[in-house]
């Protein structure tokens, strides 16, 4: 019976031990999560644009891109997916949910549905993002 109990106490302590190893496994989108406001974007020649109406919110492997019409005071969005490429690039495929990915294109600065980033710094609420030598500044909203 000693037997018995010894071979039980191990496969737990050997589940528990794979669980907690699991959990703490870092997440390296995890630092990404939640919404970004766009503050500013820097193009390849210098010149900088100033931006407060573009949103991305990133939630595990889901992605939104979210912008505000100040013109009629709309909201438009669209779903897609975020992966990551390596240990600081990820990439972003929009979607056609809600809206075809071809009506929603026109209103940003992608060409295609699908984009690559460069996670050149997050920390402190400050997300910069660099595609196409082209800079992205975010701050946590």
């Amino acid at each position: 019976m000693n037997t018995r109990i010894t071979r039980i106490f191990s496969w737990i302590g050997i589940v528990a031990t794979i669980l907690i190893l699991t959990a703490c496994e870092p997440d390296r989108g995890d630092y990404l999560a939640g919404k970004w406001l766009l503050k500013r974007v820097v193009y390849t020649d210098g010149t900088a644009h100033a931006v407060d109406t573009v949103w991305y919110n990133f939630q595990s492997t889901l992605f939104m891109y979210q912008l505000y019409e100040p013109n009629n005071n709309t909201y438009r969005y669209i779903y897609g997916l975020k992966t990551w490429e390596d240990d600081t690039r990820i990439r972003l495929e929009l979607k056609s949910s809600p809206v075809a990915v071809e009506s929603f294109l026109p209103l940003t600065d992608w060409e295609s549905e699908s984009r690559s980033f460069s996670v050149d710094k997050c920390s402190g609420g400050e997300l910069i993002l660099r595609s196409e030598e082209t800079s992205y500044f975010f701050r946590k909203f």
